[in-house]
This record gives structure tokens, sequence and C-alpha cells, in this order.
């Protein structure tokens, strides 16, 4: 399974710009990782666990001829935090508290001398 690499501080930025749109959860079209990779990064994605995305060719393309990869760290831990424990999560969140969650992974943010 090939990673995928994605910049934490990019996914940020269309978290600020979209603090008031209502996002489901990570096994959705609509989560926020799979969201942002369909409207600013052009893949057709659904994020299918906390770990990994499954990328089509075309929005025609059946769910089990997708590729899957594997997701950076950051994106894991931001969809587990987002997601929530299983059977408490919410239906939907805002794009804010996605980027609160996102803020709140204390490595991704951590300055190297």
């Amino acid at each position: 399974m090939n990673r995928i690499e994605l910049d934490a501080a990019t996914f940020r930025s269309y978290l600020e710009k979209h603090h008031l749109r209502a996002f489901k959860t990570a096994t959705k079209c609509n989560c926020p990782i799979a969201s942002w990779m369909q409207e600013e990064l052009g893949y057709v994605s659904v994020a299918v666990s906390s770990c990994y995305v499954r990328i089509f060719n075309n929005k025609h393309q059946a769910f089990d001829e997708g590729i899957d990869h594997l997701l950076p760290s950051w994106a894991c831990t931001f969809i587990q935090g987002f997601d929530g424990p299983y059977g408490t999560r919410p239906e939907t969140r805002m794009g804010i508290e996605a980027k609160a969650i996102l803020d709140g992974i204390p490595y991704l943010w951590e300055r190297t001398a």
C-alpha cells in the first residue's frame, strides 16, 4: 500500500476557509480529509478508516476499484480525534471544530531548532 503525502498546513488553511461548513465522519465522502482532497487537490477519494484513504480514477468508479493509500500520521490522529470514540461520535461537526482538533495535535506544530 502506498503512502500519500499531504501537507497539514494546507489542510489547516482549508479548514479555516470552511469554518462554518458541516462535515461528516471519516467513512463519508464529505469528511474533512476527503472533502479537502477532492476540492483542493483534485482527488476523488473517501477516507475509509482512520489511517487510509481510497482514491479513484473518476467519480463513477466502483468502490472496490479504488486504490488504498496510507495517510500520514497527523491525518490518522486528526481523523481519530474528529470521529471520537465509537458510539459517541456526532453525526456532523463544523469546520471550526475540525480546525481545533487539528491544532490540538501537539507533535504537528512543534518547531525544530
